[in-house]
Parts: structure tokens; sequence; C-alpha cells
């Protein structure tokens, strides 16, 4: 019955052909409804799913083989979309009111809620299907936060803007931190165990003059297992540096980008006559998104590296390489890509410390053989890497 609520509520949504200005008007009692309520219908609906499964009598697994028919996956993944745009609409039309601290506090709660529901289902279904409805959440809190920079970069109200961007920010970071949370995440994410490079007898060994990938090689790690390894703990340190690289450079920067065009003008002239203005961030707001921007890496030092390191379950040389093998690939190429905004940063700054004792964490702990395979990838990008060694020397 509960998962003939979401089908038919999904329904309801699905079928409106309105814009979304439209849309939202028309369906807004509608939205605010289901998640107002959805501390109610996500628990029920996970109930639902167990006592479904549950008829099968598998015995416990550490990682569930059960796997939902399409018609479940496709309506739970078009809900998760849903809700996304709907914590998204609902934090829009508020971001210029007074009590928006209230209702951001209330859109969290309600995206807790939806966490707590993917966690469940980690215990229920296999994680490839899982991870389908993550990325989908994820990525459609990126999408609306990436669509709503290319049209209102030039509005009006720029204080609006960068409110509502903070505000999808923070959506993302509040996931995140609950799913690394997860006792079974190492296991989610399946790590590799490295071992020594694997070479054909006919291929010499790579030295440091001669660091290039022969067409011989033969990869450790490579396997076809589903979903795929580390894509969680990749989705997570990806996003994560990309808010705080973006943050970082709103408060490098110090003012908002604003068009402003001559109302006067006409046609070509018009455009000509289009100018950039710059409006200064005032201390409050640069606060604001310090605190964004430090949440972003805190979830990778305190909770990925610092919290696992001193977990009972890893303390062997060799688990811990594992768990570690995991982070660096996806935290050396992010960092390699924001090195310009770290080199600018003042160098006792606490973001920027915390940012580069991460990646030498990591570089230090992580098995020889993913260290070798993460650098080999950035030949082509070999001065950043460089550049990224010298800012770790200065920490």
């Amino acid at each position: 019955m509960y998962e003939r609520i979401l089908a038919v509520w999904l329904h309801i949504l699905s079928n409106e052909n309105a814009s979304d200005r439209e849309l939202a008007a028309k369906n807004s009692a509608i939205v605010k409804s289901f998640l107002s309520h959805i501390d109610f219908l996500f628990p029920l609906c996970l109930k639902s799913l167990t006592l479904r499964l549950s008829k099968s009598k598998q015995p416990i697994e550490v990682i569930p083989s059960a796997f939902l028919d399409a018609d479940h996956l496709q309506i739970l993944s078009a809900l998760f979309l849903r809700i996304a745009n709907g914590l998204i609409s609902s934090a829009k039309y508020n971001v210029m009111d007074t009590d928006f601290d209230s209702v951001l506090q209330t859109v969290l709660t309600q995206c807790d809620f939806v966490v707590d529901f993917i966690t469940g289902l980690f215990a229920v279904i296999h994680p490839q299907q899982v991870s389908q409805l993550v990325l989908t959440f994820i990525r459609s809190l990126q999408d609306a936060e990436d669509s709503y920079y290319v049209l209102e970069r030039n509005s009006d109200d720029p204080y609006h803007f960068m409110g509502f961007l903070s505000c999808c920010r923070q959506l993302r970071i509040r996931a995140f931190e609950r799913l690394v949370s997860l006792p079974n995440f190492v296991a989610v994410n399946f790590p590799y165990k490295y071992n020594n490079i694997c070479q054909t007898e006919s291929v010499s060994r790579l030295s440091w003059i001669e660091q290039s990938i022969p067409n011989g090689f033969k990869s450790p790690i490579m396997d076809y297992k589903v979903p795929k390894r580390h894509w969680l703990a990749d989705l997570v340190i990806e996003d994560c540096i990309s808010i705080a690289q973006k943050t970082s450079e709103t408060i490098l920067n110090g003012w908002i980008p604003k068009q402003k065009t001559n109302k006067s003008a006409k046609g070509k002239s018009a455009a000509s006559s289009a100018f950039r203005q710059r409006i200064p961030l005032s201390k409050d707001l640069i606060k604001h998104e310090e605190s964004i921007a430090h949440n972003a890496i805190s979830i990778i030092y305190d909770i990925l590296l610092r919290k696992n390191a001193l977990d009972l379950r890893y303390q062997r040389k060799e688990a811990f390489e594992r768990i570690v093998a995991m982070f660096i690939s996806p935290l050396i190429l992010g960092t390699t890509q924001a090195v310009h905004v770290i080199s600018k940063m003042d160098p006792s700054h606490k973001l920027r410390n915390q940012w580069l004792l991460c990646v030498l964490c990591s570089i230090q702990e992580a098995p020889d053989a993913a260290l070798r395979n993460t650098i080999s990838s950035l030949c082509s990008q070999d001065v950043s890497f460089l550049q990224l060694l010298r800012l770790d020397f200065l920490v």
C-alpha cells in the first residue's frame, strides 16, 4: 500500500506539462505535504520492501544480493529526482526570508530522512541499485546548482544568487556526512587489494626516467564487479573538493560577479554597453562561505582519514593501506586541479593546511602500487602536480 502511495504521488507530478514556475505554483501543496510527512512515509516504504524481500528466506549476507525489479527501481529513481527538486524549490523561494535559517534547517532535516532511507536500502538490496539512487539524488542537487549558476548569474539580486548556491552545497555536504558515517562504508566500496605492479617478462621495469606505461602492461586491479569499486568514496571526495574549490574562489575574489546592461541602449549598442560590476562580499557572507568550504574538507580529513585511522577494525597496516588506496586517486587528481586556488591562500589558513594534510597523509599511507598508478596518470599534468608537492612540503 505504501509503495502505491509513492507511485501515485510521483504520477501526479510526472503528468504535469507546465513550466517549472507554474509547476511549483500548482503543486507546491502536494510537494510540501509529501516532504512534511517524509519521516512517516519513507520508513513504512522501507519496511514494506524489507517484508517483501524477507519472504525469500535467504541467509543474512554481509553484502545483500537481492535485486528489485525494474518497475520498483524506476519508481524509486524518479522519486529521488522529484524529492531533490522539491528540496531545492523549498529553499529557492525562501532564500531572502528573515527566517531562512529555520527553512534551511527544515530542508536539511528532510534531506536526513532521505539519506536514512538510503542507509536502510544498503542492508536490503544490492549496492549496485543503491548506487543508482545515490547518484540520482546527488547529481540532481548538483545539476540544480549548475543550471541556476548559468541562468541566474546575472540576476538583479546577487545575494539571493549566493544564498541559493550555498543551500545546494549544504544539502550535498549534509548527505555526504551521513553517507561516509556508515559503519559498512568500507565494505560498500569494495576496496582493492593492491599488490606489486604486474608486468610481462618482455617489458622492462618502469624507472624515474621512463614513466610511460607500455602496451603489455597488466593492471593488478582490473575486474568487472558492480558497482564500480570505490564508487562512493570517489563521489564524496570529488564533490567535496569541487565545493571547496568553488567557495574558495569566491572568497579569494572577494566579490560577486554581476552583469549590468544599459537599459537605454538598444540592439548592438546594448550588448556593447554591458560591463562588469563587482559587488563586494560582506564579512558575514565570507565567514559563511568559509564554513562551507571547511565542512567539505573536514569530511575528508576528519571522517574518511582520521576516523578510519582510529577504527579498531583497521589497525593492521595492510587494512589501512587498502582504505587509503580508495582516496588517493580522486584526492590527488581533484587537488591538482584546484592547486591554483590553494596557492593563493594564506600559508597559515586553516582550510589550506587541512586540505594539504589530507594529500600528505594519503601519499604517506597509500600502497606503492596505488601511488604509482596515480602519479602515472598525472604525467600530462606534471606542472600542477609539482606545484602540489611543493605546497605539501611547506605545510
